[in-house]
């Protein structure tokens, strides 16, 4: 039998073993893994795709990264392309990808969009209601969604079924030939999401733009709103047809995340809101985000560097923290739960708070083991 003071020894060191990972366990950090969610579009089955694309919007000559960065969008843009050009757009992209609308279009101006240079225009053929958005600098078509009807022709498969996920990427494949469409190399594939009870009767397929090694994330892939950063589709499940496009991509140049705050003390800036009520953290990303102008000093709205805070409360409900001041910069809610949302990133507080757990497990071990050895049990 080992001498008391040989067992005492044992026990000390497993003692300091105990203390030192209950420590670590309380001092993990809200760490969420550093790479960008998806696969570099270059390794992914896009690949081909990748290259320079006139449809990028060049914003670097805007960029303040004075204390904060920013970028700010100018609303006194005078505009390369006229509405009656951004109109023939308009005809020549329905008549190359939609040959079966054969009404004729009736094409209103919205006016030009707030934060980019393009027309938003209201189109109308027949009983259907589209919004699009072209370029007022190079003509391109930006974007295509559905207000009203149902932009289909025939089914894909006679019988009426289902088309398969690898069906709606080669239609999505076909989509970018056909239009002569290119993918950044700063891309990020994020997969094909497929049918759930939300969206049954289409596939979702998306590219989120990377700058560096942070995400530009926008409402467009938080709450399919098709309205903010990244190249966005959506295939009809039965019919086959793109019945949303989304290209929006802006070149911000290289944003440093040197002097930020914390990952932590960002969480807690968001966690002291008075708004925020039984919130959950669920992750916290660095991210390139929009910010309104509405709940800033600005008058324009901006592009700038923040700590997404992600909650359940009980929907999602992101808190945007200026990374560099820790000022709440914006509150945004959606109306979908965070079970049917793309990832941000790898990772969650829950991984943490699992960790914390397992660890506080051990060390109680560790403590019946030396309560043990000491009593001689």
């Amino acid at each position: 039998m080992k001498s008391n003071l040989t067992m005492s020894v044992y026990g000390f060191v497993g003692i300091i073993i105990a203390l030192l990972i209950v420590q670590s366990a309380l001092g993990i950090p809200v760490v969420i893994e550093p790479c960008p969610p998806g696969t570099p579009v270059a390794d992914s089955i896009f690949s081909e795709f990748v290259g320079t694309s006139s449809l990028v919007q060049n914003m670097t000559d805007l960029v303040s990264t004075e204390n904060v960065f920013r970028v700010g969008y100018p609303k006194d843009v005078v505009p390369d392309v006229n509405l009656s050009e951004a109109s023939k757009s308009v005809e020549s992209f329905l008549s190359t990808n939609y040959p079966w609308l054969n009404d004729t279009l009736v094409i209103q101006s919205l006016g030009l969009l707030e934060y980019i240079p393009a027309w938003r225009l209201e189109v109308h053929s027949g009983s259907i209601i589209l919004e699009m958005w072209v370029s007022a600098r190079t003509g391109n078509v930006l974007h295509l969604g559905i207000w009203s009807g149902h932009l289909r022709n025939e089914p894909y498969y006679p019988n009426g079924s289902m088309i398969e996920p690898e069906v709606a990427t080669d239609l999505v494949k076909s989509f970018l030939t056909l239009n002569d469409l290119k993918i950044p190399s700063d891309a990020r594939y994020l997969g094909i999401l497929t049918p759930t009870h939300n969206f049954d009767d289409r596939y979702l397929i998306g590219f989120m733009h990377v700058v560096g090694s942070v995400p530009f994330v926008s409402n467009a892939f938080i709450d399919y709103s098709y309205q903010g950063e990244g190249i966005l589709f959506q295939v009809d499940s039965y019919y086959g047809t793109i019945i949303a496009f989304h290209y929006l991509w802006r070149d911000v140049g290289t944003v440093s995340s040197s002097g930020v705050i914390s990952q932590e003390r960002a969480c807690e800036i968001a966690l002291s809101l008075d708004e925020i009520q039984n919130g959950t953290i669920v992750m916290c990303n660095l991210t390139v985000s929009d910010v309104g102008a509405s709940t800033t000093n600005s008058s324009d709205d901006e592009i700038r560097l923040v700590w997404r805070v992600v909650m359940n409360n009980p929907f999602r409900t992101d808190v945007l923290i200026d990374a560099s001041t820790g000022e709440v910069v914006e509150v945004q809610r959606f109306r979908s739960s965070l079970d049917h949302l793309p990832p941000l990133a790898h990772g969650s507080l829950y991984t943490a708070i699992l960790i914390i757990s397992l660890s506080f497990g051990l060390a109680i071990l560790i403590f019946i083991i030396i309560h043990k050895v000491l009593g001689g049990g």
